[in-house]
């Protein structure tokens, strides 16, 4: 399903939260919007859902307008605000038994699906757990499932990684996938950069309400950098372990400028230019049998959002 934004207005006194926007977003497709806080990206967010009302403009699902026929897409959009669960006496199962209830669907299905996303975002053990007692993460947990509850072909996911452990951002990347490659296109946000660079095929990066660049998060690496006068590609190298003799040789690769160790067994590279350059640094390591184990062409989200933005808030 396509959502086209057009000339999306949403203003709040002086303060223009969403500014004549246009954007397209393709089906199947995970979209990172990231942008500084006061960016308007929450505004964005339930605008596309229908939860908020344009001051001008209009957001279409398939050539659907959710301005005008919030009603018939209402099933078809599954909305995770930023804020948690505020009902805290009630425990996990009947709350998102509730929400099955809510989306019209009824036994046997109901139970079955239910079942099914709690497995799915790994609730099953805290069925019986009051909402009060959970952690900020498990809660976020539980937004989730309830999202995910109808099949929804959008999903609009307001910082769903907030408040979540390593491991549950993990599992969260991996959730994401798994919708996507389901078919469902999906809009998420998120402070994370360096998770967002993992999940997503395109960026929207936002500020004052205008977005300031789209498209293919390596497509906007090559334009910042080429528009600052340098092109660059970002590698990761992994390795059976690291050492300083390593590091040096690493560092005398062809078109290599900086080299940063990012955990036990893996290096940051980055490569002074293009694809092309990128190829002959990975197989200069091949040739001179530098033990490497692992290798993935990286990009850059942060200087991407560094290069593109101002820290400018209305």
């Amino acid at each position: 399903m396509e959502i086209r934004v057009t000339n999306l207005v949403k203003h709040y006194g002086k303060v223009h939260a969403v500014d004549g926007l246009d954007f397209t977003l393709a089906s199947g497709k995970v979209t990172a919007l990231v942008g500084p806080n006061g960016a308007g990206k929450s505004t964005l967010l339930r605008l596309l859902s229908g939860r908020e009302e344009p001051d001008s403009g209009d957001v279409t699902y398939d050539g659907v307008s959710v301005v005008e026929y919030p009603e018939r897409l209402a099933a078809q959009i599954g909305f995770m605000p930023d804020s948690l669960p505020t009902a805290t006496n009630w425990k996990v199962l009947p709350y998102l038994d509730f929400y099955a209830r809510a989306n019209g669907l009824k036994e046997p299905e109901r139970s079955a699906r239910v079942k099914e996303i709690m497995e799915f975002t790994r609730l099953s053990e805290l069925a019986d757990r009051r909402l009060a007692v959970l952690s900020k993460g498990l809660k976020q947990r539980v937004s989730l499932a309830r999202v995910l509850i109808p099949n929804s072909a959008i999903l609009l996911l307001d910082e769903p990684a907030a408040g979540l452990d390593p491991r549950a951002r993990i599992e969260l990347r991996d959730d994401i996938r798994q919708l996507a490659a389901k078919g469902q296109t999906i809009l998420i946000s998120s402070h994370i950069l360096t998770e967002l660079e993992d999940m997503c095929d395109e960026v929207l990066i936002m500020e004052r309400g205008k977005i300031l660049r789209s498209g293919a998060v390596a497509e906007l690496e090559l334009a910042a950098h080429t528009a600052a006068g340098e092109a660059i590609r970002k590698i990761t190298l992994e390795f059976a372990t690291l050492s300083p003799e390593l590091l040096t040789k690493v560092r005398e690769l062809p078109h290599v400028t900086e080299v940063v160790a990012n955990s036990r067994r893996a290096l940051s590279v980055t490569v002074h230019g293009g694809d092309a350059e990128v190829d002959e640094a990975l197989a200069a390591a091949f040739q001179n049998h530098l033990g490497v184990t692992g290798f993935r062409r990286g990009t850059d989200l942060e200087a991407v959002f560094m290069a593109s933005t101002t820290g400018a808030v209305q």
